[in-house]
């Protein structure tokens, strides 16, 4: 049972939530796009939980809209914290933790959103941008990432941001 108080938040949260998606014309870009409006809070909160940067959001659709077109794993880490609870760093064993939020294991999107998003998010999730990449990495301290086509140049890029101590 939810105290007042929770239920008040939460009732905040889904009514900015309904304003910015009406403000921001998601049902119609969406249906532009083939997707439902829940299918892109999915997106944009993968978004949200990957980017840290509003100019990666865009970029980081794109990623995702590019290994859903080929069947790829989105393989987000994101959707692994959210399946353990907290934010500390990854394991072996949230790599291997079943369950249809491990993206490195089930294809697709996972079946909720992860988080609540933001409006840069939802909108970089009805438009991703049109980018050859399929792979990033966390680039820098400051939140950016970079980006690869190849799994060779995403796996020199991993390298790179471990020697500089990013990762």
């Amino acid at each position: 049972m939810l105290f007042r108080s929770e239920s008040v938040i939460l009732r905040r949260i889904v009514d900015r939530y309904d304003a910015e998606v009406a403000r921001l014309g998601i049902p119609k870009r969406a249906a532009a796009r083939g997707d439902s409006v829940y299918t892109a809070t999915i997106k944009a909160s993968l978004i949200q939980g990957e980017a840290g940067v509003d100019s990666d959001r865009p970029l980081i659709s794109g990623v995702i809209a590019n290994r859903l077109a080929q069947s790829m794993l989105l393989q987000i880490d994101a959707t692994l914290l959210y399946a353990r609870g907290d934010r500390g760093p990854l394991t072996d064993a949230d790599f291997a933790r079943p369950g249809p939020y491990n993206t490195y294991k089930v294809a697709g999107l996972p079946p909720t959103p992860i988080m609540t998003v933001a409006a840069p998010s939802l909108n970089a999730a009805v438009a991703p941008a049109d980018v050859p990449y399929r792979y990033y990495v966390l680039w820098d301290e400051q939140g950016h990432h970079k980006f690869a086509v190849t799994y060779e140049e995403h796996l020199a890029n991993i390298a790179d941001a471990r020697r500089r101590g990013i990762l």
